[in-house]
């Protein structure tokens, strides 16, 4: 039994040691490939493309990781059941007299005054869902709210890169739904939320290989993009001893480090514009052009 501890023991040290390792080497070639010089670029032609692809690799995973983190905690379990509570609390206030209805893509009600959802969070009150059915879309700015509910179509805020729109969307069609009483609403809330945290573990993970590969295709779309462009450039310069475009390719896989952490960054910050992905791309085309150009000065030395 002492001799199979011990084994076990050194078997997950070895494995711990490796681990440390590859984490090291890893920030040692993320800390060389962040701004391209020659001093580092230049060995980025002669080493396999494995170790360049399996860095991109680990460089998208890390970054993604981190980003899926951000997003698990701003939207954790605790949060989803103060939200989910207030809710609750607000709809208790439903008036017992008040029949909403919803038919052939219209909404009326029994009602001549709007009704007011109000949501207590955080010791504030935020003003939810307005019902009045002889209101316009453009009132959502009077009111205030999250959602107007209006004769005709559900008026909601569209946040686009930044800007605050008006979006509409209409009422079911050939649907007859009618809303006296909200029990079954409530009901349908907390079996949604009780699901939800039930499978919030696989929701972050699901988040993660979303992110990962939709991360991973749509950056290597942009270097393929890039590494072009620069190969045709060079050739347009006639540079002696141009490189190869796979060596091009190759060395795109650590330029675009810098150009992805400032993505994230900003991504994480909240600053979203619409020239957010010209911005990248640009990023990425200006940092291959270096790192490219950093690489074949040392090779013409």
């Amino acid at each position: 039994m002492n001799s199979l501890s011990e084994l076990t023991f050194k078997y997950s040290f070895s494995i711990i040691i490796r681990m440390t390792s590859k984490v090291k080497t890893f920030f040692h070639i993320f800390t060389g490939s962040l701004i391209p010089r020659s001093i580092y670029y230049h060995k980025i032609p002669h080493v396999r493309y494995r170790f360049s692809g399996l860095y991109f690799f680990f460089l998208i995973v890390f970054l993604n990781a981190i980003f899926t983190g951000f997003v698990v905690i701003k939207m954790n379990p605790f949060r989803v059941q103060q939200v989910t509570q207030s809710l609750l609390t607000a709809l208790e206030n439903y008036p017992n007299n008040l029949t909403i209805k919803i038919q052939n893509g219209s909404m009326t009600t029994n009602s001549d005054k709007p009704y007011l959802l109000w949501l207590d969070y955080q010791d504030k009150k935020h003003l939810l869902v307005v019902v009045d059915q002889e209101a316009s879309p453009s009132q959502i700015s009077e009111y205030n709210s999250f959602l107007l509910l209006t004769g005709n179509e559900i008026v909601y805020w569209n946040r686009n890169y930044g800007s605050k729109q008006i979006g509409t969307v209409s009422y079911p069609f050939n649907e007859e739904i009618t809303i006296q009483t909200v029990k079954r609403i409530q009901n349908a809330i907390i079996k949604l939320v009780t699901i939800l945290l039930f499978l919030y573990p696989s929701l972050a993970i699901l988040l993660f290989l979303l992110f990962t590969v939709s991360s991973f295709v749509v950056t290597l779309g942009y270097l393929l993009i890039a590494s072009a462009g620069v190969y045709l450039l060079f050739g347009l310069l006639k540079k002696k001893n141009r490189l190869p475009f796979r060596k091009m390719f190759q060395i795109s896989l650590h330029a675009v480090t810098l150009p992805l952490v400032f993505n994230y960054f900003f991504t994480i910050s909240g600053f979203t514009t619409l020239f957010l992905p010209f911005i990248f791309m640009i990023l990425i085309a200006v940092f291959v052009f270096s790192g490219v150009f950093e690489a074949s000065i040392h090779k013409q030395k």
